[in-house]
């Protein structure tokens, strides 16, 4: 398994707060647009200046995306699902609406029930 996701975002104030809280809720240092939160690296971008998001807009037009990664080339995919899971539920606790495109969509639907409870 790769361990690599793209995240739709939709609900941030702006990317500066947006990269704010993903390195709280992961735990993480913030570099320019990159949050690192071993074992995953975290890289935000805005696309609201290029596709600017409507109402009813399907999701890949949210104006902004994640792409995370593992932060080493030795991270366990079970280690990835399970804190990606962790992540996303901690940002949709806090208001933000998130579509995941990964090939472990599953294991990471899973991961999140876990983590939820």
């Amino acid at each position: 398994m790769e361990c690599y996701c793209k995240v739709y975002v939709a609900g941030a104030k702006d990317p500066i707060a947006l990269t704010a809280l993903i390195a709280e809720v992961a735990g993480g240092s913030v570099h320019m647009r990159t949050i690192s939160a071993p074992p995953l690296e975290i890289d935000v971008f805005d696309q609201s200046r290029h596709t600017p998001a409507q109402p009813g807009d399907d999701f890949v037009r949210w104006p902004a995306y994640l792409e995370i990664e593992a932060s080493t080339v030795d991270v366990a995919a079970e280690a990835f699902v399970s804190t990606l899971a962790r992540l996303l539920n901690g940002l949709r606790t806090r208001g933000l609406r998130l579509v995941a495109a990964c090939d472990f969509e599953d294991a990471l639907a899973a991961a999140m029930q876990v983590a939820g409870t």
